[in-house]
């Protein structure tokens, strides 16, 4: 039985050591930097285009961080461009993507005018329109799931209800309409970035997790499997 498995860095192979811990036959798409959008996306074209996925996991990142598509003749020089498989391709295959999050992607390190549109998201009062975009594609991907009767569970890599971590562009769901929709059936309440602040397992980054601490969450989030 092979599982999709879908997220950031926090789930990216480059980052993430966990894997092994919760599953035998896994194949993992994920990118770090990428919004929820992206995750949904790609988690949609992984299942409609490979019929080898039994089940899915799935860990949600920030909900305040967005991307912007880009083609290939319009790109910046610092630029974040998408996942390699191409499953943000557009009809001619060269679409990119600028990220609001991630070290290569952070919305102040890019030019003009891309700058300027993360700037006006970053800096506005009301907070709560690119949380809300987020937690929409998080519901719909969470119904598509429940829909299409695929075994599943998922998470975040916070608690998107309380957090004060802004540095890292996460965001607060203010709102909670989105998040009062979605099924917690599958839910797993045990979020790595908390799990790890409380036992001492944070990464000298400040943000992920020690490859130690990602194996003792993982020991935990067994028991929801």
């Amino acid at each position: 039985m092979t599982t999709l498995i879908l997220g950031c860095s926090y789930t990216d192979v480059d980052q993430a050591v966990w894997h092994d811990t919760l599953f035998d036959d896994y194949r993992v798409y994920s990118k770090g930097g990428v919004d929820n959008a992206w995750i949904a996306r790609t988690g949609v074209h992984a299942l409609l285009n490979n019929l080898e996925f039994n089940n899915v996991f799935v860990m949600f990142t920030g909900i305040d961080r967005c991307s912007i598509t880009l083609p290939n003749n319009n790109l910046p020089d610092n630029y974040y461009f998408n996942f390699p498989i191409g499953y943000d391709q557009g009809p001619i295959g060269s679409v990119h993507l600028l990220q609001s999050g991630g070290v290569l992607g952070k919305w102040n390190s890019l030019q003009q005018p891309y700058k300027q549109l993360f700037k006006q998201q970053y800096t506005a009062e009301d907070k709560n329109y690119f949380s809300q975009l987020n937690m929409y594609h998080v519901l719909s991907f969470v119904s598509f799931l429940t829909a299409q009767k695929i075994d599943f569970k998922y998470t975040f890599i916070y608690n998107v209800l309380e957090s004060n971590f802004h540095d890292y562009l996460l965001g607060v769901c203010q709102d909670t309409v989105y998040w009062d929709a979605l099924d917690k059936t599958n839910y797993i309440p045990i979020t790595p970035f908390e799990f790890g602040i409380e036992n001492n397992y944070m990464h000298e980054d400040g943000f992920h997790l020690t490859h130690s601490g990602q194996l003792a969450w993982a020991e935990e989030v067994k028991k929801y499997l």
